[in-house]
């Protein structure tokens, strides 16, 4: 469970390998929080980035807007599939 302060930004890391063709993406942000950006970091290696990203983290960046507690589903899956590979349910407590 992620706890956060209302009003406060919070971040959502999941290791990715988008060079298999799949994303990480939010299946419906729920009241209570925003999306505010979501970009992937990729893995240094020996301080530099690999030549060809094959993994690393996409980072969701969220802002806690109302207190209460809510579920965020993430899915895998590739943007031409309907289907998911994978599902994952971050839980994010907001206080006041």
């Amino acid at each position: 469970m992620i706890t956060v302060q209302a009003g406060e930004p919070f971040n959502v890391d999941i290791r990715a390998t988008p060079a298999t063709g799949y994303q990480w993406c939010v299946a419906g942000v729920p009241s209570g929080i925003e999306l505010l950006n979501d970009a992937f970091v990729v893995d240094l290696q020996n301080g530099s980035p690999a030549p060809i990203p094959s993994s690393g983290t996409h980072r969701f960046h969220f802002l806690a807007v109302e207190t209460g507690r809510v579920e965020v589903r993430f899915v895998l899956k590739r943007t031409w599939e309907t289907e998911a590979l994978e599902q994952r349910v971050e839980v994010v407590e907001v206080r006041p």
